[in-house]
């Protein structure tokens, strides 16, 4: 059956002529690939300032050695870079590279070994050592950054490893319990069984006074655990809650923030977790079987695949409150991180020490990479009432890195590139965890930690108040980028220094809308300081207003993106029963066919003559990248209504080009139909780098100073006050209604007028050009 498929063109950073391939695509076996390190031996400790490592691959032609490197400057705040070791020459398949290790990380480290044959990646090595004679840079609490987020809240929970806390299966009477708590054996998952600190297996150690090592080990013999599913494999589980529902959780109700910086084994097949649960979840708990819970996955890293790793959020068990309202299928959801990044120093999750983090507030969850931002959603509500506890553990998963023989995956349990690859033996370290949490009756006022800021554009910023929050009545003190206006009434006025507006008790979100200026480039902050009438000063509220590139900003709509859930939850199903409320944006019209999601491909249709779908936007250029191959239909293209080009999908060989670009629109919204032209299938897919379907769709949602925008200031003189009132009342029926004043919002949180330190002023109206 033929299709039609549209795919994303890669982006390669660094040296053009070294390319990427799979490891199926290579005419060697899968064995001869595998590099191995000959020396030092893996999980060496270095006591010597250089160090020579050695390797072999035996169809390998050169390599690469890289290794995390700490800033010059020592700056906590970073995260340091992707630091070239050498560049190796292979001779017979063998290479070697000199470690300057006392100019890296003090402490566990690891080199990844890039190996090429003639310019195409083979391989990935990582060679795990323990560096003793590196840089002190970031270890322990005493040198931890602080993620701003933070600000105001107290400090619940600590744990620096430098002497070995308590620690029993239970949790009782210890720091930390070395199973689930949710079950009075103690509860286990994943192909590596739990060990306890005080048996025969114990996985725990503190490692050079500074870490917490939690060791992985794999025994060929002699260990096998016929009370759970007989695992050969031991490691180790930290919870803060114990199955008495004691030990240590957050309170409900609070905001709170878990972090924790970890290490990781490069081991595939090894599952390291760091994540939370609700305080609800102990075995102790007499209603534990009728309660909901959530599970908020901080991060859960397969090592097969350390370019990233995943986040998830998962609502549990709400069957059991039926009356509740909340509806799971809406809830759920998960976010992949690319770590190989600039925003990340390119390393990945087996090249070195990454912070890791989740801040729950009553409207939105966030979670963080190295004190940065990476997704968002709405909060769980349980995680919110109940409060939360925390689990650090190593895990062996069937992911990646395993035989696939799901009965008995020890029946082939050395293959090339699993979990033996590095010896019996992965390393797990936590440097330190650490919680905080808003003290009782805090008065938090919160909005998005950033908002895109388009030159020329309107932009909204909410303010949420909670409980304590809401009793308060007085002032939004806000500071304002040069230019910028905001909205008084029915019109938009300057800001000359401090611009002051009242906020009422009793209300729970503040609105105000800002006018971007037409020359913002740079980004910058918006701050807004709620003063209580009691003349306290709260925390402020900090937006960054990210100023939009004038060239465009490019928003990729596809499966990761823009996933695909049902009306009823599903993951897969007819587009015709798209729940609209899966996504911020609704992009897709399906004017016929019955388009469909399943593992297949991320959006399909089997073709006739009436399958068409239309993609609107709003924004100044489009792009769609197509891709040809023999089982590929043909299409027509419309934008605006127009026919661009048929595009005959079919060819013997399989090649991408970008078969649509168009630019230099009006900012407006504009059209995108695919209507099939002949009874082929039609596949849409997303940014995987599938073989088949529409991989992207490109949006350019910023319009720069040199593009005509719809919008154009008026400038008048202040007339008098009573003057200005009527003139904002006749401006106001020529506004669109997008501009106009909104009940309990705009600038005038109250009843009362607004105030400027300043008083400078000139009123600004909105006229729309066409």
């Amino acid at each position: 059956m033929g299709m039609l498929m549209l795919a994303l063109a890669a982006t390669v950073f660094g040296n053009p002529s070294l390319q990427t391939v799979q490891a199926e695509e290579l005419t060697a076996g899968d064995g001869d690939r595998i590099t191995s390190v000959i020396s030092p031996a893996y999980r060496s400790e270095i006591n010597e300032d250089t160090v020579t490592v050695e390797f072999y691959n035996k169809i390998g032609t050169s390599a690469i050695v890289y290794s995390q490197k700490q800033p010059d400057d020592l700056n906590p705040d970073s995260n340091g870079l992707r630091d070239v070791v050498g560049e190796v020459e292979l001779i017979d398949g063998y290479g070697s590279v000199e470690f300057q290790a006392s100019e890296y990380p003090y402490g566990p480290i690891s080199l990844r070994i890039q190996v090429f044959q003639d310019g195409t990646e083979i391989d990935n090595a990582y060679l795990q050592l323990y560096n003793h004679v590196g840089v002190r840079w970031k270890t322990g609490l005493e040198h931890a950054p602080e993620n701003p987020v933070t600000a105001g809240m107290d400090v619940v929970f600590a744990d620096d490893f430098k002497t070995m806390p308590t620690i029993s299966k239970t949790g009782i009477g210890t720091r930390y319990a070395s199973a689930k708590i949710d079950e009075t054996r103690g509860g286990m998952f994943g192909w590596a069984a739990f060990e306890d600190y005080d048996g025969p297996y114990n996985p725990f150690a503190i490692a050079g006074d500074e870490y917490m090592k939690i060791t992985t080990t794999y025994h060929p013999t002699g260990y096998v655990r016929n009370d759970y599913w007989k695992q050969k494999v031991s490691t180790g589980f930290l919870s803060s809650e114990n199955q008495a529902g004691t030990g240590f959780h957050t309170e409900g109700g609070r905001n709170q923030y878990f972090e924790a910086r970890m290490f990781f084994g490069p081991n595939p097949g090894m599952w390291p977790a760091f994540w939370t649960l609700t305080a609800n979840g102990y075995v102790q708990n007499p209603n534990m079987q009728n309660e909901p819970s959530d599970e908020l996955d901080i991060i859960e890293g397969y090592m097969g695949t350390p370019a990233g790793y995943q986040i998830a959020w998962h609502p549990w068990g709400y069957d059991r409150d039926p009356d509740s309202g909340y509806d799971p299928s809406k809830l759920g959801g998960g976010y992949r991180v690319n770590l190989d990044t600039p925003a990340f120093g390119h390393i990945n999750l087996a090249m070195g020490f990454h912070t890791l983090g989740v801040y729950v507030t009553k409207e939105w969850t966030y979670y963080y990479c190295d004190n940065i931002e990476v997704v968002r959603h709405k909060t769980l509500p349980y995680s919110w009432e109940y409060g939360n506890y925390f689990i650090i553990n190593a895990a062996l998963s069937d992911h990646y890195g395993i035989s696939p023989n799901s009965g008995d995956p020890f029946e082939n349990f050395d293959i090339p590139d699993g979990f033996t690859r590095y010896g019996n033996e992965s390393e797990t370290y936590v440097d330190w965890v650490r919680v905080y949490q808003d003290a009782p009756g805090t008065a938090r006022f919160e909005s998005d930690h950033s908002v895109k800021a388009l030159a020329g554009d309107v932009v909204n910023i909410s303010i949420h108040r909670n409980a304590p929050a809401s009793q308060l009545s007085g002032t939004y003190s806000i500071e304002l980028p040069d230019g910028w206006k905001v909205r008084e009434g029915d019109s938009f006025v300057d800001v000359d220094g401090v611009y002051e507006t009242p906020f009422a008790e009793g209300r729970t979100i503040d609105t105000i809308t800002f006018l971007v200026s037409n020359d913002y480039t740079a980004t910058e902050n918006i701050n807004i300081t709620p003063v209580s009438s009691d003349g306290t000063a709260h925390l402020p509220v900090i937006i960054r207003a990210e100023a939009g590139n004038p060239e465009g900003e490019l928003v990729r709509v596809d499966r990761n993106t823009y996933p695909y859930r049902s009306t009823t939850g599903e993951t897969a199903g007819s587009w015709q029963n798209y729940d609209p409320d899966t996504n911020l944006e609704n992009y897709f019209t399906f004017t016929s066919g019955n388009w469909w999601r399943d593992s297949w491909s991320w959006m399909y249709v089997a073709a006739n003559s009436n399958s068409r779908l239309q993609f609107t936007f709003d924004g100044i250029a489009v792009a769609a990248d197509m891709m040809q191959c023999e089982a590929c239909g043909a299409v027509d293209i419309y934008l605006d209504g127009e026919l661009q080009k048929r595009f005959d999908g079919y060819a013997t060989d399989e090649n991408r080009y970008a078969r649509l670009k168009r630019a230099g629109f009006r900012k407006a919204s504009i059209r995108l139909r695919l209507w099939a032209s002949t009874g082929r299938r039609i596949g849409i897919s997303g940014l995987t780098g599938s073989s088949t379907g529409i991989s992207k769709i490109l949006p350019y949602r910023n319009f720069g100073p040199t593009k005509r925008t719809l919008w154009r200031d008026r400038v008048m003189k202040s007339p008098s006050r009573s003057a200005a009132t009527a003139q904002r009342a006749r401006n106001s029926a020529n506004m669109p209604l997008s501009s106009r004043p909104k009940d309990g919002c705009c600038g005038t949180a109250t009843n009362g007028s607004p105030r400027r330190v300043r008083r400078s002023r000139r009123i600004v109206t909105r006229i729309r050009l066409f």
